[in-house]
């Protein structure tokens, strides 16, 4: 074994042993936050859904503010925090003094954009949480509640129904209230901007690695990293890894969002901090990625997958996985929405109305749009997101509404289970045949399987796959486009950079990226596929209904054994999730 080969041993075996330093079980001593997330599994699984995978970073502290109903007071990096009650069937995040029920999809989208507006507010990162505790209004239905929102009882139901019950904590956790505690001189739920710095976070790993490896092991590693003997790189989450693009069924898209990349010659940033264009090592790699045939990535890649070279730059390099920086697309935590994704949809407007008078908008395509007074966003509708980003206001004509996309894979329509089901009837039937072929398709697996229950909790199993179906060529017209009540229609769809770049002609407004209206945008796809997916987290087959927009349908999977709470998500792409298309 030559000395490359014996430190690429070295650092997997160092990688392995933190990841399963992350997946072990924590007492609450050793991290408060952590302790909490791991009691209440259902807790993370709904922060996952209102903030990501990535939540914890900008999580940084949670608090058990009351046993019942049991209540959590979430603290954001910035100073702001919000609430989470938990009720009989589903979460009730509480707001800025606003609740929202989040069994209702509706809501829970609302919710989303709340906690992201919280997340521009107040302190910057890293400011500590406020000098007094907020005081925790539960009561259903008080003045605060926004209009239109179901009023609920969230009483948490009966003990035997509360499944996540303070009297489970040990006497040893509480304090002389019988309430879980954190003692302000010992253990914390938060960190300090001292603490979270890379120096500190390597400190505590090299403490945590000294009592599991051997010393001659140890002292080797931290005489390389202050000798510079060899460059130890000891993983970080801001590294892209295999388990980012692969590790869930959910990720694998970004295997397709990579083979794009390559192929439209988009910039990756590496983790030396040089941006550059990347092409495959091999030109096979180039349909596995696109394909997401995960099993024969992981045949090439082998027992060292971060490290296996499956790219290059321009200049030849070699380029693995952990070489690459994880952006926002790759599953980075990225910033704000002002500074990810409505930074596009901003830049636009600005440069649109850079000129006064009537203009004209230019693709780098060369098709324009005429006549053109202003840019302004479009208008959220009620507790959702606009199906358009951009309003331009045209004199004597309609506004024309433009769909703001980066390059990488486009989104395809969105709006979920709650939008596509109110653009028309046909669009409605369409989506309630698909949820009861779904249900039928998993039926017939749940009997097949007697080892499997209503109270088989389904998240570790393979079992269960993400379906597919592909749209009726008449259906995805309507789809693209949405209608009024959905923050459209949509009239075509601006493809480019997420930072505009722009020149002026007179006139004119030269982007640099593409105006393509709506009938040519939807030519590009040779064919469209609906999704239904399950949501993070645990997950139960159920044979309950729901009902959105007047379609009453099968829920498929709820969050725990009787639940009323969906953990499935219906979704669109250009292409299919997985292999299974019913």
């Amino acid at each position: 074994m030559n000395s490359k080969q014996f430190i690429q041993l070295l650092e997997q075996e160092v990688e392995d042993f933190i990841q399963t330093q992350a997946e072990k079980i924590v007492s609450f001593e050793d991290d408060p936050k952590k302790f909490i997330l791991q009691k209440y599994p259902s807790l993370k699984g709904t922060l996952e859904d209102l903030m990501t995978d990535s939540f914890d970073e900008y999580v940084t502290g949670i608090y058990v503010m009351a046993p019942k109903p049991t209540t959590f007071k979430v603290l954001l990096h910035n100073g702001q925090h919000f609430f989470l009650i938990y009720a009989k069937d589903s979460y009730i995040a509480k707001i800025q003094g606003k609740k929202y029920y989040l069994l209702n999809l509706g809501e829970e989208e609302y919710a989303i954009k709340s906690i992201s507006d919280l997340l521009t507010m107040g302190m910057p990162p890293g400011a500590k949480g406020p000098d007094n505790e907020a005081e925790n209004d539960t009561t259903a239905g008080s003045d605060d509640t926004p209009d239109g929102t179901t009023t609920i009882d969230d009483t948490g139901g009966d003990d035997d129904e509360l499944s996540e019950n303070v009297d489970d904590i040990p006497n040893s956790e509480k304090d002389d209230y019988g309430r879980p505690f954190v003692d302000p001189k010992g253990s914390r739920t938060y960190m300090d901007p001292d603490e979270m710095t890379p120096a500190a976070r390597i400190k505590k790993m090299m403490d945590k690695l000294e009592k599991k490896l051997p010393s001659k092991k140890l002292r080797i590693l931290k005489e390389a990293e202050e000798k510079k003997t060899f460059r130890f790189r000891i993983l970080k989450e801001k590294k892209l890894t295999w388990n980012d693009v692969a590790g869930e069924s959910r990720k694998l898209p970004r295997l397709t969002i990579i083979a794009d990349k390559i192929a439209n010659k988009s910039p990756f940033t590496l983790e030396d901090g040089n941006v550059e264009i990347l092409t495959f090592a091999d030109p096979s790699y180039a349909d596995l990625f696109t394909n997401q045939k995960v099993n024969d990535l992981r045949d090439i890649g082998g027992k060292f997958i971060n490290t296996f070279e499956f790219f290059k730059d321009e200049k030849g390099n070699p380029i693995a996985f952990r070489d690459i920086t994880k952006s926002k697309d790759l599953g980075g935590t990225g910033g704000s929405k002002a500074q990810t994704s409505e930074r596009q949809e901003r830049g636009l407007i600005d440069a649109i109305n850079s000129i006064k008078g009537i203009k004209i908008l230019v693709g780098a395509n060369g098709y324009k749009i005429s006549n053109i007074i202003r840019a302004e966003k479009q208008p959220d509708p009620p507790r959702a997101e606009a199906y358009a980003d951009i309003r331009l206001i045209r004199k004597d004509e309609n506004p024309y509404l433009l769909s703001a996309k980066g390059i990488a894979t486009p989104s395809i329509a969105g709006g979920g289970l709650g939008g596509v089901t109110q653009i028309s009837n046909d669009l409605g039937n369409f989506v309630k045949e698909f949820y009861e072929d779904t249900y039928a398709y998993y039926k017939k697996i749940f009997d097949d399987n007697p080892d499997i229950t209503f109270n088989t909790n389904l998240y570790l199993t393979p079992t269960f796959k993400d379906v597919n179906r592909e749209v009726p060529i008449n259906l995805i017209d309507d789809m693209l486009r949405g209608n009024e009540a959905m923050g459209g229609p949509v009239d075509g769809y601006y493809i480019g950079p997420m930072d505009i770049n722009y020149k002026t002609q007179g006139n004119s407004i030269i982007t640099n990226g593409d105006l393509i209206p709506l009938d040519e945008f939807a030519k590009k796809y040779e064919k469209i596929f609906m999704h239904i997916k399950k949501r993070s987290g645990d997950y139960y087959f159920t044979d309950a209904l729901q009902t959105v927009n007047g379609i009453t349908m099968p829920l498929i999977f709820t969050n725990k054994p009787g639940g009323t709470m969906a953990k499935s998500r219906l979704g669109s792409n250009p292409k299919p999730r997985g292999k299974i298309i019913i």
